[in-house]
């Protein structure tokens, strides 16, 4: 079967399981959306060590369709 949620949704969920705050991983799903997002924009947003590495290869798999 197809999942055919949308892959934002699905980031922001995989976000919140790795301990982001609900929030604020609605707005970087938003952003990630749009190509906005780097490893400046997650340290502005106070992401750092094993978290930051954890969002980096969200962020990754997401571009790459892994997601889904």
């Amino acid at each position: 079967k197809e999942n055919s949620q949308d892959p934002r949704k699905i980031f922001g969920d995989k976000l919140v399981e790795a301990g982001i705050d609900s929030q604020k991983a609605d707005w970087i799903a938003l952003d990630v959306g749009m190509d906005a997002v780097g490893k400046e924009y997650l340290m502005r947003w106070g992401m750092k060590g094993k978290q930051l590495k954890i969002v980096e290869r969200l962020i990754a798999d997401f571009y790459l369709g892994r997601l889904i």
